[in-house]
Protein backbone atom coordinates (compact mmCIF):
# COMPACT_ATOMS: atom_id res chain seq x y z
CA UNK A 1 0.00 0.00 0.00
CA UNK A 2 1.36 3.29 -1.13
CA UNK A 3 1.79 6.28 1.68
CA UNK A 4 -0.64 8.46 0.08
CA UNK A 5 -3.13 5.83 0.34
CA UNK A 6 -3.61 6.81 4.40
CA UNK A 7 -4.05 10.44 3.68
CA UNK A 8 -7.45 11.53 4.09
CA UNK A 9 -8.77 14.97 3.33
CA UNK A 10 -10.63 15.36 6.51
CA UNK A 11 -8.68 13.48 9.20
CA UNK A 12 -4.97 14.04 7.51
CA UNK A 13 -2.70 11.35 8.25
CA UNK A 14 -3.87 10.00 11.11
CA UNK A 15 -4.68 6.14 9.97
CA UNK A 16 -0.76 6.38 9.35
CA UNK A 17 0.92 3.35 11.12
CA UNK A 18 4.59 3.99 12.26
CA UNK A 19 6.48 6.79 10.83
CA UNK A 20 7.69 7.61 7.15
CA UNK A 21 11.15 9.09 6.26
CA UNK A 22 11.97 11.45 3.29
CA UNK A 23 15.03 13.45 2.27
CA UNK A 24 16.09 15.30 -0.80
CA UNK A 25 18.65 17.89 -2.10
CA UNK A 26 18.07 20.78 -4.34
CA UNK A 27 20.99 22.22 -6.55
CA UNK A 28 20.59 24.53 -9.18
CA UNK A 29 17.09 24.82 -9.46
CA UNK A 30 13.71 24.11 -6.82
CA UNK A 31 10.24 23.16 -8.20
CA UNK A 32 7.09 24.61 -6.77
CA UNK A 33 6.28 21.13 -4.91
CA UNK A 34 10.09 20.62 -3.88
CA UNK A 35 8.59 20.62 0.13
CA UNK A 36 4.89 19.51 -0.76
CA UNK A 37 5.60 16.39 1.56
CA UNK A 38 5.62 18.58 4.43
CA UNK A 39 2.57 20.45 3.13
CA UNK A 40 4.85 23.76 2.01
CA UNK A 41 4.85 25.23 -1.54
CA UNK A 42 8.00 27.12 -3.11
CA UNK A 43 7.19 30.49 -4.15
CA UNK A 44 10.52 32.16 -4.95
CA UNK A 45 13.84 31.45 -4.53
CA UNK A 46 17.67 33.09 -4.73
CA UNK A 47 19.40 31.35 -7.86
CA UNK A 48 20.96 29.41 -8.10
CA UNK A 49 19.20 26.99 -5.21
CA UNK A 50 20.77 25.04 -2.72
CA UNK A 51 18.51 23.23 -0.29
CA UNK A 52 18.30 20.05 1.45
CA UNK A 53 14.92 18.86 3.60
CA UNK A 54 15.30 15.80 5.71
CA UNK A 55 11.72 14.86 6.91
CA UNK A 56 9.79 12.59 9.14
CA UNK A 57 6.16 11.99 9.67
CA UNK A 58 4.14 10.10 11.76
CA UNK A 59 0.36 10.42 12.02
CA UNK A 60 -0.22 13.17 13.57
CA UNK A 61 2.91 14.61 13.59
CA UNK A 62 5.74 16.00 11.33
CA UNK A 63 9.69 16.97 11.63
CA UNK A 64 11.85 18.47 9.29
CA UNK A 65 14.75 20.03 9.00
CA UNK A 66 15.34 22.27 6.17
CA UNK A 67 19.20 23.94 5.31
CA UNK A 68 18.51 26.14 2.26
CA UNK A 69 20.05 29.47 0.67
CA UNK A 70 17.07 32.51 0.32
CA UNK A 71 13.99 30.93 -0.19
CA UNK A 72 10.34 32.13 0.36
CA UNK A 73 7.82 29.42 1.10
CA UNK A 74 4.02 29.43 1.97
CA UNK A 75 2.03 27.01 3.97
CA UNK A 76 -1.15 27.56 2.57
CA UNK A 77 -3.62 25.55 4.75
CA UNK A 78 -6.44 25.08 2.73
CA UNK A 79 -7.13 21.59 3.45
CA UNK A 80 -8.99 21.44 6.86
CA UNK A 81 -5.78 18.96 8.96
CA UNK A 82 -3.81 21.49 8.13
CA UNK A 83 -6.17 24.30 9.81
CA UNK A 84 -5.85 22.35 12.93
CA UNK A 85 -1.87 22.04 13.21
CA UNK A 86 0.28 23.86 15.78
CA UNK A 87 3.89 24.71 13.96
CA UNK A 88 7.19 25.28 16.06
CA UNK A 89 9.65 27.35 13.69
CA UNK A 90 13.27 26.50 15.21
CA UNK A 91 16.03 28.58 13.70
CA UNK A 92 19.18 27.56 14.75
CA UNK A 93 21.57 29.71 12.08
CA UNK A 94 20.43 32.57 9.72
CA UNK A 95 17.68 34.25 9.70
CA UNK A 96 13.70 33.75 9.20
CA UNK A 97 10.88 36.25 8.19
CA UNK A 98 7.46 34.46 9.46
CA UNK A 99 4.01 36.65 8.61
CA UNK A 100 0.45 34.95 8.90
CA UNK A 101 -2.80 35.47 10.58
CA UNK A 102 -1.49 34.26 13.73
CA UNK A 103 2.24 34.88 13.72
CA UNK A 104 4.52 37.59 12.88
CA UNK A 105 8.42 38.27 13.51
CA UNK A 106 11.64 37.97 12.66
CA UNK A 107 13.88 35.36 14.48
CA UNK A 108 17.56 35.16 14.17
CA UNK A 109 19.15 32.04 15.31
CA UNK A 110 18.36 30.49 18.82
CA UNK A 111 14.81 32.66 17.34
CA UNK A 112 11.23 30.38 17.70
CA UNK A 113 8.13 31.14 15.67
CA UNK A 114 4.90 29.73 16.84
CA UNK A 115 1.74 29.41 14.63
CA UNK A 116 -1.62 28.72 16.01
CA UNK A 117 -4.18 26.09 14.25
CA UNK A 118 -6.01 28.89 12.09
CA UNK A 119 -7.17 28.88 8.13
CA UNK A 120 -4.99 31.73 6.53
CA UNK A 121 -1.95 30.65 5.13
CA UNK A 122 1.80 31.16 6.65
CA UNK A 123 4.60 32.72 5.04
CA UNK A 124 7.92 31.56 5.55
CA UNK A 125 10.90 34.17 3.77
CA UNK A 126 14.26 32.80 4.49
CA UNK A 127 16.92 35.70 4.27
CA UNK A 128 20.58 33.82 4.32
CA UNK A 129 21.98 30.98 4.43
CA UNK A 130 19.54 29.19 7.09
CA UNK A 131 19.23 25.73 8.80
CA UNK A 132 15.62 25.34 10.83
CA UNK A 133 13.60 22.48 12.32
CA UNK A 134 10.09 22.61 12.03
CA UNK A 135 7.73 20.68 14.47
CA UNK A 136 3.93 20.46 13.47
CA UNK A 137 1.20 18.62 15.40
CA UNK A 138 -2.76 18.33 15.24
CA UNK A 139 -4.26 20.43 18.04
CA UNK A 140 -6.02 16.74 19.56
CA UNK A 141 -2.42 15.55 19.77
CA UNK A 142 -2.16 17.85 23.16
CA UNK A 143 -6.22 17.85 23.79
CA UNK A 144 -7.96 19.99 25.81
CA UNK A 145 -4.83 22.30 26.20
CA UNK A 146 -5.26 25.10 23.63
CA UNK A 147 -3.32 28.66 23.08
CA UNK A 148 -5.82 31.55 22.18
CA UNK A 149 -3.16 34.06 21.17
CA UNK A 150 0.13 33.74 19.92
CA UNK A 151 3.22 35.17 21.54
CA UNK A 152 5.72 37.50 19.49
CA UNK A 153 9.02 35.42 18.14
CA UNK A 154 11.14 34.73 20.87
CA UNK A 155 14.48 34.38 21.86
CA UNK A 156 15.13 31.49 23.36
CA UNK A 157 19.01 31.23 23.82
CA UNK A 158 18.53 30.66 27.49
CA UNK A 159 15.73 28.46 27.42
CA UNK A 160 16.44 25.40 28.87
CA UNK A 161 13.26 23.40 27.21
CA UNK A 162 13.71 24.86 23.45
CA UNK A 163 17.81 24.18 23.29
CA UNK A 164 16.31 20.26 24.29
CA UNK A 165 13.79 20.03 21.91
CA UNK A 166 15.58 21.41 19.09
CA UNK A 167 18.69 18.66 19.95
CA UNK A 168 16.46 16.35 20.11
CA UNK A 169 14.61 16.50 17.30
CA UNK A 170 17.52 17.37 15.74
CA UNK A 171 18.70 13.56 16.73
CA UNK A 172 15.98 12.08 15.68
CA UNK A 173 16.18 13.63 12.13
CA UNK A 174 19.82 12.32 11.80
CA UNK A 175 18.62 8.28 12.92
CA UNK A 176 17.46 5.65 10.23
CA UNK A 177 13.46 5.97 9.93
CA UNK A 178 13.40 2.24 10.31
CA UNK A 179 11.54 1.90 13.73
CA UNK A 180 8.99 -0.84 14.67
CA UNK A 181 5.54 -0.27 15.36
CA UNK A 182 6.85 -0.23 19.78
CA UNK A 183 9.18 2.32 18.86
CA UNK A 184 7.42 4.25 16.91
CA UNK A 185 4.80 4.51 19.51
CA UNK A 186 7.44 5.54 21.58
CA UNK A 187 8.79 8.33 19.96
CA UNK A 188 5.31 9.77 19.20
CA UNK A 189 4.61 9.77 23.28
CA UNK A 190 7.71 11.70 23.67
CA UNK A 191 6.70 13.99 20.92
CA UNK A 192 3.35 14.35 22.51
CA UNK A 193 5.20 15.86 25.52
CA UNK A 194 7.25 17.68 23.48
CA UNK A 195 4.08 19.88 21.43
CA UNK A 196 2.31 20.13 25.04
CA UNK A 197 5.46 21.69 26.79
CA UNK A 198 5.93 23.69 23.83
CA UNK A 199 2.79 25.66 23.87
CA UNK A 200 2.83 25.88 27.61
CA UNK A 201 6.02 27.41 27.19
CA UNK A 202 5.58 29.56 24.28
CA UNK A 203 1.81 31.32 25.65
CA UNK A 204 1.96 30.98 29.47
CA UNK A 205 -0.53 33.37 30.82
CA UNK A 206 -2.63 32.74 26.74
CA UNK A 207 -3.33 29.19 27.84
CA UNK A 208 -6.77 27.31 28.23
CA UNK A 209 -6.40 24.47 30.39
CA UNK A 210 -9.29 22.15 31.55
CA UNK A 211 -9.43 23.95 35.03
CA UNK A 212 -10.38 27.21 32.95
CA UNK A 213 -12.89 25.57 30.86
CA UNK A 214 -14.34 23.93 34.05
CA UNK A 215 -14.37 27.44 36.05
CA UNK A 216 -16.06 29.47 32.59
CA UNK A 217 -18.88 26.54 32.13
CA UNK A 218 -20.19 26.88 35.78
Amino acid sequence: MGERSYFSEIHGWQALPGLRGYENTFVGKLPVDAFESSGVFVRGYYEPANSEVQLLRFNNFLVARLRTRPVVLEWPRTRLPARRRYAFILVNQGEVAFAGDRLKGNPSATGVGMALPGHESLTIDVVGATEMIVFTFDQEEISPLRANRVPNVMDVSSSPLFTATYHFLNRLLSQSPDADHTTANSIRELLRSFARALVVESTRENIENPDDLFERGK
